[in-house]
């Protein structure tokens, strides 16, 4: 015989609990969530707004990002590495994508650096040094 403390209630109510506290932003659509670049070269600002300096610049389309807040037409994302700062949202694609990468001991969890003369490992460049 079954315990009845173990049973689960039923799946609308479970799942009317769960969409509710999806938080949104103006646009109507979830925060956070996860989205991809789309062009091949889109700077990462400090602010929202063109008026703000650009930190980095990411030179391949289709890699993940997390957008975390919105702001008028801007998006302030997260990349893989944790680095965030403010895109404009039509270099930005609902496409979801993902970033593989190998396991280390002690590497906690960061990627690795890419080799020099890696045609597939370019992505960031850094502005205003490290």
């Amino acid at each position: 015989m079954r315990d009845a403390a173990f049973c689960a209630a039923p799946p609308d109510i479970a799942v009317a609990q769960t969409t509710s506290s999806i938080q949104r932003g103006p646009s109507g659509l979830p925060l956070p969530r996860f989205v991809s670049l789309k062009g091949k070269s889109v700077n990462l600002r400090v602010g929202p707004g063109r008026e703000y300096a650009v930190s980095w610049r990411y030179l391949k389309a289709g890699l993940p990002m997390e957008i975390i807040q919105e702001y008028d037409n801007w998006r302030r994302i997260r990349d893989s590495e944790g680095t965030e700062g403010w895109v404009y949202q039509s270099l930005l694609s609902g496409k979801r994508t993902a970033i593989a990468a190998p396991w280390g001991k002690g590497d906690e969890g960061k990627a690795p650096a890419p080799a020099d003369g890696d045609e597939d490992c370019v992505g960031l460049d850094r502005f205003g040094g490290a």
